[in-house]
């Protein structure tokens, strides 16, 4: 989120998808509703305040309401899943991350680095749900097989040919002529 408004907080690391951080944000959501409810006496506030305050209550009751619920998605399928929101994320139209100095090349590394400790989360999330009985239709397998492919393709999974989409993508992002050596 940080990175899509702008902001280069943690640029080099991708959200923890954990269960256990899940847990953890229930958690903080709960002790933060409980606090609202405990130091805000709603008929003191303004309109506006009001209206804030009701959606936040919604907001952490529909989360405690639907928590028992969360492995009931699938967490990898034809349409989305962490095969395409890498890639997008990165590169991305509106450039989410950008490159504009060389801290930001090395977060953009720092970023690639963390893909492996995402992926291994997701497929925790995958066998959980797998032990509950929700798996995608067959048809879903070949094609994010597919996506999966098509990012592998190419320099650097490949010793030769077009770059992959997302180190082309680096490449463009580069803050300088000089900054291109080493990139391969």
């Amino acid at each position: 989120m940080a990175a899509s408004l702008g902001l280069k907080t943690d640029y080099g690391l991708w959200n923890d998808h954990s269960e256990a951080k899940q847990i953890a944000e229930l958690e903080i959501n709960i002790r933060n509703l409980s606090r609202l409810r405990r130091e805000f006496d709603y008929d003191k506030l303004d309109p506006d305040t009001k209206l804030s305050y009701r959606l936040f209550e919604r907001s952490v009751e529909r989360l405690i309401e639907w928590f028992p619920f969360r492995h009931h998605g699938y967490q990898v399928n034809h349409l989305g899943g962490v095969h395409k929101r890498v890639p997008s994320f990165l590169i991305n139209l509106i450039n989410r991350h950008r490159v504009s100095e060389r801290k930001d090349a090395e977060a953009y590394i720092a970023r690639l680095e963390g893909v492996p400790r995402m992926i291994d989360q997701i497929i925790e999330r995958l066998v959980l749900r797998a032990g509950k009985g929700i798996i995608p239709l067959r048809f879903v397998f070949p094609q994010v097989l597919e996506d999966i492919d098509n990012i592998l393709t190419g320099v650097p999974f490949e010793t030769a040919g077009k770059d992959t989409a997302i180190l082309a993508d680096f490449r463009k992002k580069s803050f300088g002529p000089s900054s291109h050596a080493g990139c391969s």
